[in-house]
């Protein structure tokens, strides 16, 4: 049989960046449940990631690892060193709502498939009506149609984040410059990634002056 869409690189790029990188809650708009994700490890990490959202805290590897010991999964996604070397492969946050729409993408493909074989299976039924199976059909385009309406929209919405992000920093004579968000707020309203700039990140040993330059 064949294997369902699907991104493992994509569902663990995104697990990745949400364990490392703060400011990101806004993936959830795009990914509200757990229900996008194929495998189940990343499901049960992103279960505990919207508890702390919904808690207003910000994940990380820590505050994940005890929210998954409280369900008693934190020995199924392979404890707190598996966490961090999933955190450990992102090294940039930019195309992470790429990533997360390409994983709704998947979804939606098996969405397709499930409602199609089901609607099939209805069908070849001889003990189903025909008008419910219809109605029922008709109910599963329209949960498909919002949920691409949607998948359209933050298409939009990223371009205009990568080519459009002028607004988002200003120079000190207060006209606007592009900039690259890195998510990092207070660095790209300060100061910002944009063409044209060279950036000298400076300071004193161990401060994390490598590290904030992997994470850009």
């Amino acid at each position: 049989s064949k294997i369902p869409p699907q991104s493992k690189d994509c569902e663990e790029a995104v697990i990745g960046a949400l364990l490392s990188h703060a400011n990101l809650n806004y993936i959830r708009k795009i990914l509200p449940n757990s229900s996008y994700f194929y495998y189940d490890i990343y499901k049960v990490i992103y279960e505990a990631i919207l508890v702390l959202w919904n808690k207003g805290l910000t994940p990380d590897i820590l505050l994940v690892s005890e929210e998954l010991k409280k369900t008693n999964n934190l020995t199924t996604v392979g404890g707190p060193y598996a966490l961090s070397i999933l955190a450990s492969k992102v090294g940039s946050t930019i195309n992470t709502s790429h990533h997360a729409l390409i994983i709704k993408q998947k979804y939606l493909q098996r969405l397709v498939i499930l409602k199609s074989a089901e609607l099939t299976k209805n069908a070849y039924s001889e003990t189903n009506d025909i008008i419910d199976i219809i109605a029922q059909f008709n109910t599963d385009v329209k949960e498909i149609e919002r949920e691409m309406t949607f998948l359209s929209s933050k298409k939009k919405g990223v371009k205009e984040v990568i080519e459009q992000a002028g607004k988002t920093g200003s120079k000190e004579d207060g006209s606007l410059q592009q900039v690259y968000p890195i998510g990092f707020p207070k660095f790209d309203d300060k100061v910002g990634l944009g063409p044209n700039k060279i950036l000298m990140i400076a300071g004193a040993a161990k401060h994390g002056k490598s590290k904030f330059a992997l994470s850009i």
